[in-house]
């Protein structure tokens, strides 16, 4: 009868340099999924829409496109500009041309009057606002030229049977009058009023609503805004949003979120990000 050895337990059978297989195989497993999976992915060609670097928006085409208007569809800041110092003069007050980029460009006019006369009633400051906007549509008795390339570009939107809105904090009557000054009226689908909604600009409740309106969703459409709050909201949207340049410089927009910057509706980046469509 053979004696019973010691080493009963098992032990994982060795190669003969004395590696035990078993720990070879379990390191061998180790690499983790995740791991493979990455690796594959930066694999694949950099236009394949499976690559990390490839953006969520480029999955859809682009159908829908949410404008701004002052700014963005017409320069309207020089006349803004003026109207809120005409105001001001009464109280022997002046605002430069950088304190209306940093704090009026693009904002509602509760925001921009509550911080003009701080601690105002707003029963007392509304029909200053009121005011304002009478004297920056008097300045409106004329054709005024929209931004270059709008009108090639709403060629194509009506072309791919896309779809289109404008998304402003400006009161009704002026954004009514501003697309009618520029020939723009009845080219879009519909017209978001910031002031008109539970939030404004920006909050991107406008934005999220002109979707809504439209019927399309964030990773299909574009935004076009040229302040730092309409970019804020665009973006937040989820929306890809292109930055004007006119007011605000490219570093400016772009730390307030825009994904490209262009001056006018023209320009190539915009017409290599709607890419066969155009």
């Amino acid at each position: 009868m053979l004696a019973r050895t010691p080493s009963a337990q098992f032990v994982s059978p060795r190669r003969r340099d004395g590696k035990n297989q078993r720990g070879v195989a379990e390191r061998r497993h180790s690499t983790s999924a995740p791991g493979l999976i990455e690796w594959a992915l930066h694999s694949l060609h950099p236009l394949h829409p499976l690559h990390p670097l490839r953006s969520p928006h480029s999955l859809m085409p682009i159908t829908h496109f949410l404008f701004d208007l002052d700014g963005t569809l017409m320069d309207s800041d020089a006349l803004h500009h003026a109207a809120f110092n005409t105001i001001l003069a009464r109280w022997d007050r002046h605002i430069d041309v950088e304190y209306y980029k940093t704090h009026i460009m693009g904002a509602s006019n509760a925001m921009i009057f509550g911080h003009l006369f701080p601690g105002m009633p707003a029963e007392q400051y509304l029909p200053l606002a009121e005011e304002k906007e009478s004297l920056f549509r008097s300045q409106l008795d004329q054709r005024v030229e929209p931004t270059p390339g709008i009108e090639r570009l709403l060629e194509h939107i009506r072309r791919i049977g896309g779809r289109s809105a404008v998304v402003t904090n400006a009161p009704r009557a002026n954004a009514e009058l501003m697309l009618k000054a520029t020939g723009l009226a009845g080219q879009f689908d519909t017209l978001v009023i910031g002031d008109e909604l539970a939030r404004a600009k920006p909050d991107p409740l406008p934005y999220l609503t002109g979707l809504q309106l439209l019927g399309g969703e964030a990773g299909a459409a574009v935004a076009f805004e040229d302040s730092s709050s309409g970019v804020k909201a665009a973006s937040s949207a989820g929306i890809w949003t292109f930055g004007m340049l006119g007011g605000l410089d490219e570093a400016r927009l772009r730390a307030a979120g825009a994904h490209a910057v262009i001056r006018d509706f023209n320009a190539a980046a915009l017409w290599d990000k709607l890419g066969e469509q155009a």
